[in-house]
């Protein structure tokens, strides 16, 4: 039911699209790293919030 959901919102703008191809990249990214993708995005939302735009990159995988 999820996957079927998630094609749904991607295929019905722009916007969706742009937002599961940097999903997909992050996840892609974190496999290439042999870093386990669900980890890697649950540390990440919990520090973006407060993490300064100008440091951002310092978030992307990397092993």
């Amino acid at each position: 039911m999820f996957r079927g959901c998630w094609r749904s919102v991607c295929r019905s703008s722009d916007d969706g699209a742009e937002s599961n191809a940097i999903i997909v990249s992050l996840i892609a990214s974190c496999a290439l790293h042999q870093i386990d993708p669900w980890a890697y995005l649950r540390d990440v939302l919990i520090l973006l919030p407060s993490w300064p735009r100008d440091r951002v990159l310092e978030l992307a995988p990397k092993s």
